[in-house]
């Protein structure tokens, strides 16, 4: 797994799925993963 972006940090790149498909999420407090969008390939 890559992470585009960690914690914290700011997006100042746009991005475009070539193959695969790219998962956004977050941890809450919890440890528990929130899907937040899903990108499949050419978006």
């Amino acid at each position: 797994m890559s992470l585009l972006l960690n914690s914290g940090q700011f997006c100042k790149h746009s991005y475009f799925v070539n193959a695969e498909i790219l998962k956004i999420f977050n941890i809450n407090d919890n440890i528990v993963e929130h899907v937040l969008n899903f990108a499949g390939a050419g978006w």
